[in-house]
């Protein structure tokens, strides 16, 4: 797998065109595995004091969808020091963007920042739309780099590792709730591909209100162990959460609010998304809300719907003896 962070300088036009464009140009590909794709921002212009990022700038995400590419959940965040050791590729935009990811990463020992026209052969800066508005010659620019992305990386990575996603009914009947876990801990790819394919899940009228709190430290897991008996000692713990402000309010039903769904729907995506991958996984429900929101720090507005221990399957591990018990399909289906 190739990681590449595409950089600009508030990651609301360049960098997050260059993300989108490239995700479909490695999904055309039949190369989605090959890689991992992200921005990031050289300022905090574009984020708030809290550290919520603004949107893609609209007439960005216009091009974009001129293209069929959507960009939506996407919100600026910040290039870290920490950032150099989780990717292979550092791609800024022009040379200002180069010198500003040099000094925040500290240096660049292993030579993987580079400038996004050198895959496209002309080494230029990418057009700036932000003062002049030429969307269009950005998107050019853009297409063409990532391009010889893909032509330079693409098949390398697929040589180094190429996974075929089980059938979906034999991914179903395979995946079983884990209850005993193993301490490896939970590959920072494996886990970043989990949580994005919560992002990919649908919600009313896509309204996103999930807020997923990934919880790995060992105070945390401890927390959480004292208020559920059902974390499993795993190395990982999802808990699945939607904010009641984001949540779409029904129309026919007043006042319905569809993020417990919401947040089921990702939970399940997030769930058989382990279980190609490797990861058990186990849904939670036995806990107190606000046992959970106090032991954690969660605020009022975000409601606890699931937990979702996550990790490799102990050696003892095994599905409950219940687990391949099933009604029958005329039981719970009617023509009408």
């Amino acid at each position: 797998m190739t990681r590449i962070m595409f950089v600009c300088l508030g990651n609301i036009c360049r960098s997050p065109m260059a993300e989108f464009v490239m995700k479909k140009l490695a999904a055309e590909a039949g190369l989605r595995e090959a890689f991992f794709i992200a921005s990031a921002a050289t300022s905090t212009d574009e984020i708030d004091a809290d550290g919520t990022g603004n949107p893609v700038y609209p007439p960005a995400r216009a091009e974009l969808a001129k293209h069929g590419i959507g960009c939506e959940g996407k919100r600026a965040v910040q290039l870290l020091a920490a950032d150099y050791e989780k990717y292979d590729l550092f791609i800024g935009m022009d040379t200002s963007n180069i010198r500003d990811m040099t000094r925040i990463l500290g240096g660049d020992p292993q030579k993987k920042i580079h400038k996004l026209c050198e895959f496209s052969g002309t080494g230029k800066d990418v057009a700036d739309p932000w003062f002049y508005g030429n969307f269009d010659k950005t998107y050019e620019d853009v297409l063409a780099g990532c391009r010889g992305i893909l032509q330079k990386y693409g098949n390398r990575s697929n040589k180094k590792e190429k996974r075929s996603m089980q059938s979906f009914f034999e991914l179903a009947r395979n995946r079983y709730s884990v209850r005993a876990y193993k301490n490896t801990p939970v590959e920072e790819e494996k886990l970043q591909k989990i949580l994005e394919a919560g992002l990919l899940a649908p919600t009313a009228k896509n309204c996103q209100p999930q807020k997923i709190y990934v919880v790995k430290s060992e105070e945390n897991r401890k927390k959480l162990a004292q208020v559920t008996p059902y974390t499993f000692h795993a190395p990982v713990i999802l808990v699945v959460c939607y904010d009641e402000e984001k949540a779409c309010k029904g129309k026919v039903t007043p006042d319905y609010d569809f993020g417990n769904t919401d947040a089921a729907i990702v939970c399940t995506h997030m769930m058989l998304e382990a279980a190609d991958l490797g990861i058990g996984s186990c849904w939670v429900g036995w806990f107190e809300e606000n046992e959970v929101r106090s032991a954690l720090g969660i605020p009022e507005n975000i409601r606890v719907c699931e937990l979702m221990p996550l990790g490799y399957a102990a050696d003892n591990a095994a599905p409950a003896p219940l687990h391949t018990m099933s009604r029958r399909l005329e039981d719970v289906t009617e023509e009408i």
